[in-house]
């Protein structure tokens, strides 16, 4: 299938910060899945768009 456009496109994602024993900390420092999800969707995503003709 041939694509009329290619766009790029990234997602802002919070990351907020918490209370953990008394000490101020990043949501990603406390939970490592978070941390995961983070880096996995703040790449940047490739779309490919097809217009009828």
């Amino acid at each position: 299938m041939e694509y009329t456009d290619q766009i790029y496109g990234e997602i802002d994602i919070v990351d907020p910060f918490c209370i953990d024993n008394n000490q101020i900390k990043r949501f990603s420092d406390i939970n490592t899945n978070w941390k995961e999800l983070l880096i996995k969707e703040l790449e940047p995503k490739e779309y490919f768009l097809k217009f009828g003709e």
